[in-house]
């Protein structure tokens, strides 16, 4: 974006519909107010956190229309050379399995991006509205701001919750489409992969010394594909003032990274053309006392006549390359078939 059009955007904007709810908010920025948004990056050492202070409203019309005239001054997107073909990700695939199977790696998650071009079509009100009606379960936001541009998602992963005290997250890994069977079994592949993560987040547990219960694992429904999830709840309550310290413990879980994260991410950026930017990072939500935070996943980066997508999925030594290009594309199209429909008159 130039200076010129920074210079006259405001100091930025987000809608938030949380899951489970049907209002929808907007946080009216004021540095006097008590609530906050905040979105991280996946290398939040690199990209600088961007937060929102003010007071939630019930959204508006206009708010929706001030978001779509800020669109209009976005620069479109032109760097075609980051988005990954059948034969880039078999290329890619491939270096990450020798990787894994020569032990360097217990999993490594990797993600491609994917390009909605003649975008600018589709009104984001309408997008947002439907994403809301498709996903209950996830949280819904569109966030606008000079530093990072203008993000829209809808994710359904919680990363941590404080509500009087006491602290939540889960364990949300392996994919297949969603076939209305929930108690169908799952493959060795998706449940080692989920596994990974629920014993990392256990570990961050143990570190700060919180006594937890975990949940058995069952089938989650996000929309037209399914996770295996577990829920962690506290037993004891936790000061507010260690939020962010078991936030930067916890991110970026194996569930968006790997494991070991350190190889993990170098691999990451060595094999992927790609930004990720504020995709598997998280955004932070606080409002009436109560923090939520919720990993970055099913998002789109919003250029003045397209979408950008991000997906990925989780590796081990038991992957199959087709199998983890598909998942990506139904996870793709988790999202983009809602802003597809709506280009196609839906």
């Amino acid at each position: 974006m130039s200076t010129s059009n920074l210079e006259s955007s405001p100091e930025g904007m987000a809608l938030v519909r949380l899951p489970e709810l049907s209002n929808v908010e907007f946080l009216k920025v004021n540095q006097q107010g008590k609530d906050e948004f905040a979105i991280h990056a996946f290398q939040n050492n690199i990209k600088p956190e961007i937060k929102l202070r003010g007071s939630f409203v019930e959204v508006s019309p206009q708010h929706f229309e001030a978001l779509e005239k800020i669109r209009k001054s976005l620069s479109e997107h032109n760097d075609e050379s980051a988005n990954i073909d059948h034969s880039g990700w078999k290329r890619i695939g491939e270096k990450a399995l020798n990787l894994l199977k020569n032990k360097n790696l217990e999993k490594i998650v990797l993600s491609r991006r994917i390009d909605l071009l003649d975008g600018g079509r589709i009104s984001l009100e309408s997008s947002f509205q439907q994403l809301c009606k498709a996903l209950p379960h996830a949280l819904v936001y569109l966030l606008y701001h000079p530093e990072a541009g203008m993000w829209m998602g809808a994710t359904p992963e919680l990363l941590l919750k404080w509500n009087n005290g006491f602290i939540e997250t889960v364990s949300l890994a392996g994919t297949r489409r969603g076939e209305g069977k929930p108690n169908k079994n799952w493959g060795a592949k998706e449940l080692e992969e989920q596994k990974l993560v629920t014993d990392e987040i256990a570990q961050v547990f143990r570190k700060n010394c919180i006594p937890f219960t975990l949940s058995d694992p069952y089938t989650f429904s996000a929309g037209t594909i399914e996770h295996i999830k577990q829920d962690f709840k506290s037993q004891t309550e936790v000061r507010q003032s260690d939020y962010k310290k078991l936030l930067k413990d916890l991110h970026p879980t194996p569930a968006v990274c790997g494991r070991p994260y350190e190889q993990a991410v170098k691999h990451i950026l060595e094999l992927e053309p790609h930004d990720r930017k504020y995709y598997t990072g998280y955004l932070s939500i606080h409002k009436d006392d109560h923090l939520q935070s919720f990993v970055n996943l099913r998002c789109a980066e919003v250029h003045k006549k397209s979408f950008s997508f991000f997906v990925g999925g989780g590796w081990t030594a038991d992957s199959n390359i087709e199998k983890e290009w598909q998942e990506t594309k139904d996870k793709y199209n988790s999202t983009a078939r809602i802003f597809e429909s709506l280009l196609n008159g839906g």
